[in-house]
Parts: C-alpha cells; structure tokens; sequence
C-alpha cells in the first residue's frame, strides 16, 4: 500500500514537473520566435539597402533564355496519355521547340481544391518579403517540371511562366537520333518557393509523371550546327554571340549538352588545359567555400598535377578541414589553396563540423587568382545553419553584396575573380528529416531543390556579370547528369572533371583578357 502511494505521489510529482518545464519552454520558445521573426525583417530591410535585386534578376538574362527568342512559330500537336490534371502540346521541327503545358484541373498534391483559379494562384503566403512573394508569382508560377531529353545528346529543357495556368518548356537538340522525353511535375502550389511555410513541414516532393508514356520520343533529322569538341582545334562558329573571336568561350555562361562522358559546350570552345597551365605557372590560386568547392580544388589538382594519385587520401574531408589546406605543383610551381567558407563569412551561430572557421575578407589580397561560390548550405537550411533555419532568399542576397567590394577590390588589383554556381540538387522524397531549432520549432534538416538553388544561381549570375566578374555555370553541366551523384549534392568523376574544365576555361579567359 505504501508503495503505491509513493507511486502515486511520484508520479503527481512528475507531471507538475513536466507540465511547468512546458509552459517555460512555450514562453521561451514564443519570446525567441518574435526575436528571430524581428531578425529576418532587419535582414530583409539590409539585402534591400542595396538596390532591388529583382530588377538587376528581371534584366539578366541566361543563355538559354537568349536562345529561346531565336525558336520560331512551329506547328503543334497534341501530347496523348498525359496527366488528367494537364493539357500538353509539342511545338516543334524535331529539333528545337517547345512543350506548352497548361493546368486544366487539380491534381497530385492539391487534389482537395476544385476551383481552377486557386490553383493557378494559390493564396497562401510565401514570404515574409512581399517583394520575394511577387516575384515568385509573377516569374515562376505555381507547378515545378523537369523535362529531360535523352539520345545522342543529354539536355534539360527551360521551363519558363507565361501566367495564369500555361508553361512552356523549350528545348534544343544537337545531335540527329531519337530523344526519349522524361517530364515529371515536381511540386505544386509554390512549394519549391516556399519561404514562409517551409518551417513546419517537409514541401512533399511529388515526381510525378506529366507525360504519363514512358516511351514517348521525339526525332532530330536536322539538328543545329555545334562548335568543335572540348580540347580540339579552335574553330570559329558560326554565330557566337558569347564566345570571343577566336572562339573561345569568354566564361561558363553558354548553352551546353553532354555528348557521352563529356560536356560540350555550345557555340564556342573551352581551352585546352595545357594551355591554361602555361598561364598558371608561378601563381598563386584559392577556391573559397564549401564541400562542393573542395571537390573542384581536388579536381583542379588531378588537371594540373600529373603526379596527383587519385586514390589517395591526401586531400581531408571537410569535417576534418579547420581552415585550409594547400598544395605546391612542382612542374607548375604554382600554389593551390582550398580555403573552408561555407557561408564566406564568420558564422555568428554555434560551432557545428561545417560552420564557417575563415572570413574570405582577409585572404582575397593574398592569391593571384580568386575562384569563390556558395549556397549549398543556407538552400539546405543543415549543419550549423540549420538553428535558424533556412536561408530566405533575402538573406543571401545581402551575404552576396556583402561580397561585392571585396571581390571589385580584388579585380582593382588585377587578381582575377570566377564565381561558380551552385550545382543542381538531384530530387529525392527520402530527405524529409527534421529538427527541433533553439525556438522549438520543428525544421527539415535539409531543403534544397532546384528551383531554389536556380533563384540564388540568377541573382549572382546577374550581379557577377554586372561587376566583369567571371562565371561558371556549374548548375547547367551537372543538372542532366544528377543521377550520377551518390548523395544528391556532391559530384565526382566525369560530371567534376567537366566543371573543372569549365574553371580553367575562366581562369584562361583572365589570361587572355589581362595579357598574363
């Protein structure tokens, strides 16, 4: 009997215990969440101190959206066997054109709404920066797509709003074969955008097939003409309106396609790497940023060293990474250097295996060429950043100006500068773990897709580009081939090797420009 009471009076004990730990943490958690809400509008107002980044967005415009005004009026058909939820037509002479998709009705994802105007411009917020939110309904739309065509040539068709309920989706082939079409809807109702609901939920990945015929194809019989093969003779194209005249490509922002193994870019020619290594000797080269960035200086080291062994563990993981790591090529007498900054600056969150150890400011001026990119880790909202959550696109908007005086600086300096996009994310549905953040909020460990990583991509495309700033689209050569990453981000052997050779392209054009 004793015993049961003292079971009892334990067990009231530990309710009330519970109950007030509760009401302390809700209070607490309330507090910091008007904090963190009150920090986000201060970092809105600062990226906005820097002039409207939508306009300088709303006036870049990226090769592939440039070779969409060259597509002609072609006749169109029908697409059978498509998703209820979608009317489909092919525009098209076989080798270039247009998918015109149109949403005719609710389907995967928001099957519980029948009126078709919700659907077109569903009412939910999405930022928490009415300027952000009206980008998104007016450039993007509500429905995600993938479209990739695979034959002689992989390319990924550009899905651009035309508003309302209508999409298209242009493509251009460059080989003669046949192209099997694999269109898949992603998301809907802006998730892939967004910003003011992410929190709570994991946006649910559909990956649903729009063209519903898994053998569905298409035929090239007169495919546009190509520039030469990589590390080939130069041979001036015919129309390059982004390459120089001898033919090499000024930057990495072209058209491109994979031809078997290797990425071709289209309309100008990527240099040889002999000859970008002749430029390299004596000199001083740093890559800024974060894992993805450490496996392009790896990659650099195997270009450039002939004596790299590849199997090697000489290069650490970035988990064991502190700050940096160098490494001296004899034949080149040239000094590779990595440097660990994810987010380019100092963290101001706690330690975690990926916060930011080096602030980019203090080693600009020390190397005579500059490569830097980020954005892995504030679109994954992960690691040490994940405490308070996903980035908002503002946010980065202001860590990308913040850059900007530094890198200017660095070109006043003739120290070159090559910006490197994010690469594509491969879409996955098993990511959908979550974290409790310090506000108790209840937060995916990781967020990235491409739509999102495209939206950082186009703002410092834009902003590089302003500035004479060189650029690597390091998003277009992995996108096709993202089936080959092993855990959705990171890319090794052929897709690498590619963007590598994208990077010694930019460094070469910098040789070319500044007479190095």
């Amino acid at each position: 009997m004793i015993n049961r009471r003292c079971a009892v009076a334990l067990l009231t004990v530990l309710i009330v215990f519970m109950l007030s730990t509760f009401l302390e943490f809700a209070a607490w958690s309330e507090q910091h969440g008007e904090t963190a809400a009150a920090a986000t509008v201060q970092s809105n107002e600062k990226a906005m101190e820097w002039g409207d980044p939508f306009t300088q967005m709303a006036q870049y415009e990226s090769p592939q959206h440039q070779a969409r005004k060259s597509l002609k009026t072609y006749p169109c058909t029908a697409v059978d066997n498509t998703h209820p939820a979608f009317r489909v037509q092919l525009c098209s002479d076989g080798c270039k054109g247009v998918f015109r998709i149109e949403r005719i009705g609710p389907g995967p994802g928001n099957g519980s709404l029948s009126d078709k105007g919700s659907l077109c411009a569903p009412v939910k917020p999405l930022s928490n920066h009415s300027t952000t939110e009206q980008w998104i309904r007016e450039h993007v739309g509500p429905d995600a797509f993938m479209f990739r065509f695979l034959g002689p040539d992989v390319v990924m068709g550009d899905t651009v709003f035309l508003g309302g309920c209508t999409y298209e989706t242009s493509f251009e082939l460059f080989s003669v074969g046949s192209y099997s079409v694999k269109a898949d809807l992603m998301y809907v109702d802006y998730d892939m955008l967004d910003e003011y609901n992410y929190h709570t939920v994991w946006p649910p990945l559909l990956y649903v097939p729009l063209i519903q015929d898994m053998k569905y194809s298409i035929t090239c019989k007169t495919p546009s003409p190509t520039a030469a093969a990589p590390d080939s003779a130069a041979q001036a194209p015919t129309s390059a309106p982004l390459a120089n005249s001898s033919g090499w490509c000024g930057d990495g922002l072209h058209r491109g396609r994979w031809l078997g193994e290797q990425w071709q870019p289209v309309d100008c020619n990527l240099r040889h790497t002999s000859r970008v290594a002749q430029c390299l000797k004596g000199k001083k080269v740093a890559i800024f940023g974060d894992s993805h960035l450490l496996r392009t200086f790896r990659g650099l080291r195997i270009a450039l060293d002939p004596t790299f062994d590849d199997n090697s563990t000489q290069i650490p993981a970035i988990r064991n990474l502190k700050t940096a790591t160098s490494f001296y090529i004899p034949g080149l007498n040239m000094t590779l250097t990595y440097i660990k900054a994810p987010f380019m600056f100092y963290s101001d969150l706690k330690e975690g295996k990926m916060c930011c150890e080096v602030d980019v400011e203090g080693f600009l001026p020390q190397y005579d060429f500059n490569v830097l990119g980020f954005g892995q880790h504030p679109a994954a909202g992960c690691c040490c950043c994940w405490q308070d959550g996903h980035w908002p696109f503002l946010r980065y908007v202001q860590y990308v100006h913040r850059l900007m005086p530094l890198l200017k600086d660095s070109l006043r300096r003739r120290k070159p500068v090559t910006w490197i996009g994010v690469t594509a994310w491969q879409p996955k549905k098993h990511n959908a773990k979550t974290r409790f953040n310090l506000n108790g909020e209840k937060k995916s460990l990781d967020w990235r897709n491409n739509y999102r990583l495209s939206m950082y991509n186009r703002f410092a495309y834009s902003i590089m580009q302003q500035n004479g700033i060189k650029v690597v689209d390091a998003f277009q050569v992995a996108y096709p081939m993202m089936h080959t990453t092993k855990d959705g981000a990171h890319y090794l052997g052929m897709v690498q090797k590619n963007i590598v050779h994208e990077v010694l392209n930019a460094l070469g054009a910098w040789c070319d420009e500044l007479g190095f």
